[in-house]
């Protein structure tokens, strides 16, 4: 029977082997992002500038895509945004919440007196906190990208149904989940 002895030598050289032969992991590794171009109706799954999913035929808003979507008025809005929640058990089959309104969003309504300064400071105080924006101002929210749950696939097919939101069909919105999780960024064009 052999008994090794290993000094603190061996060790920090077995360590500093091990660490040349092991493959390095990059941490610059680009995190997927979503591109939703409301134009063409296709939502894209990109990597860095590479596209690595696509899903087309998309819907939204049914008065289509505005810089600013105000309660109940049916447009999909344009921005940046970040993915805040995720609803596993939605009757859309999968929700993903976005961040609407942004800062960016009350400060557009508060210049064209859509909101008060007091609904503006409180989406900008949800945001510096990092919670869910409120949706008690005229600008709304809860919007976000979704199935079509037991919806129509047909009516989904030929016309802009949501509220404001971008939905997939159900087989696309179970893909999407593969790419996305809680901060994804998301750029409605």
């Amino acid at each position: 029977m052999n008994i090794y002895i290993f000094t603190r030598k061996h060790i920090l050289g077995y360590l500093f082997t091990l660490l040349l032969l092991t493959p390095q992991i990059s941490s610059s590794a680009e995190p997927a992002w979503v591109l939703i171009d409301t134009r063409v109706a296709v939502v894209k799954i990109m990597v860095g500038d590479n596209i690595v999913a696509e899903y087309g035929n998309i819907s939204i808003g049914q008065r289509g895509a505005e810089k600013l979507h105000l309660r109940g008025d049916q447009t999909t809005p344009l921005g940046s945004y970040r993915i805040i929640t995720i609803d596993h058990e939605s009757r859309f089959r999968l929700f993903f919440g976005l961040n609407y309104p942004t800062a960016e969003h009350a400060e557009f309504a508060l210049a064209q007196k859509k909101i008060s300064p007091r609904d503006y400071q409180r989406i900008v105080a949800a945001h510096s906190k990092g919670t869910i924006p409120p949706t008690s101002t005229n600008l709304g929210g809860e919007i976000g990208i979704h199935g079509i749950g037991r919806g129509s696939l047909s009516v989904h097919n030929q016309y802009n149904w949501t509220n404001g939101c971008v939905a997939l069909d159900n087989e696309q919105i179970e893909d999407f989940a593969r790419w996305v999780d809680i901060g994804t960024r998301v750029i409605v064009q």
